[in-house]
């Protein structure tokens, strides 16, 4: 049986990453066929990224970025290397123990 979201849609399991050492861990590329697109954006500008729909995830919410390597083609570029830095998190709320929640479950 899987979980249910807020709203009270059943939730299923697709693409599961259970191996963090698995390349599908930074791209999902396996299971998604995902392909990458470039934007060209100027040194400070302010960037923004958005769900393809609800996000449902009852926990610690990191996003990362990567800066390729040089010469590499960003567009067929798997992602791999020590690369990648923290841009954002959705941390868990709490009130000081007693309870605890991830405003991610909603978003």
């Amino acid at each position: 049986m899987y979980p249910k979201s807020p709203n009270g849609l059943q939730l299923k399991r697709l693409y599961q990453v259970q191996d963090v050492t698995s390349p599908d861990f930074r791209c999902y590329t396996s299971q998604t066929n995902a392909k990458a697109t470039t934007v060209t954006v100027s040194a400070g500008s302010q960037i923004g990224i958005q769900a393809n729909g609800p996000m449902y995830h009852a926990g610690v919410v990191n996003v990362y970025m990567a800066k390729a390597p040089s010469g590499v083609d960003v567009a067929n570029w798997d992602g791999s290397g020590s690369v990648w830095f923290k841009v954002y998190q959705v941390p868990a709320k709490t009130d000081g123990g007693s309870t605890i929640s991830f405003p991610s479950t909603s978003e």
